[in-house]
């Protein structure tokens, strides 16, 4: 069950990839600055998750890659996280609605860069990483497993448990509610410690803006065509688009609900 460790994919952006235009002659030295906050490069490490001391634990990050695709964490034993949050697309599971033991009511957000998050769910009903994933697991539409169930899990394979009493300590009794509950917490705790882990990455358009700041022609790889291009400049004129009230900053987000 054990996967290859992932730990970074790359953000496509919001432009289409097309073949070649030179346009710095588009964007004046203040679009240039703008420009630049929006780049990859501007994106602060994570901020510290107070409610969590164990967020950036390697242990834990190890524990938590683990249990983020194993799907026997469900009461059918076919849903994990990365049902919904699929690397090959982004983190997210391409469905207009999300499923997991059942059909969920809303489409599952991507988990990239939700480290910088503060709220989580699309309602905001949560304020921290591992209260998402508990939701989610004992939610009877998605994992729709108990908590009780889940920690007994833990406890009888060998390879969790031996995981689980070296980051956290004894493992409570079954009938230990409170024991159990802590239990639960502290792996939602070590999902989110590898969560943090999953991090948006340069892409094209991130190129783009580092050789204009740099005052040099894009490579290849990095150009845009020119409507690309006029679309950018529109993008940043905030009296023609307003675009940038609420898509600003290295993830194009206000992080705010409008």
């Amino acid at each position: 069950m054990t996967k290859p460790f992932i730990g970074a994919v790359i953000f496509a952006g919001c432009v289409a990839v097309s073949g070649a235009a030179v346009g710095a002659d588009l964007f004046s030295p203040e679009d240039i600055v703008t420009l630049r906050t929006l780049s990859i490069e501007s994106l602060p490490p994570p901020p510290a998750d107070p409610s969590n001391r164990y967020a950036d634990d390697p242990r834990a990050v190890d524990f938590g890659h683990r249990l983020f695709f194993d799907r026997r964490l469900s009461s059918n034993g076919k849903v994990g996280c990365v049902t919904c949050h699929k690397p090959e697309l982004g983190f997210t599971d391409g469905r207009r609605l999300a499923q997991g033991v059942g059909t969920t009511d809303r489409n599952a957000p991507t988990i990239v860069g939700a480290a910088w998050n503060d709220w989580f769910f699309w309602d905001g009903r949560k304020d921290s990483q591992w209260s998402q994933a508990l939701a989610s697991l004992e939610n009877p539409v998605e994992h729709n497993m108990p908590r009780a169930g889940l920690v007994d899990l833990i406890g009888k394979d060998r390879d969790y448990a031996r995981r689980y009493v070296d980051i956290f300590g004894a493992l409570p009794r079954s009938d230990e509610a409170d024991g159990v509950t802590r239990a639960f917490v502290n792996i939602g705790k070590a999902i989110a410690a590898y969560e943090r882990r999953i991090r948006p990455g340069p892409s094209r358009f991130d190129r783009y803006v580092a050789a204009l700041a740099q005052g040099r022609e894009p490579p290849p790889d990095a150009r845009l065509t020119l409507d690309e291009e006029l679309g950018l400049r529109s993008f940043l004129r905030v009296q023609q688009s307003q675009c940038l009230r609420c898509h600003n900053g290295p993830r194009f987000t206000n992080g705010t609900f409008h």
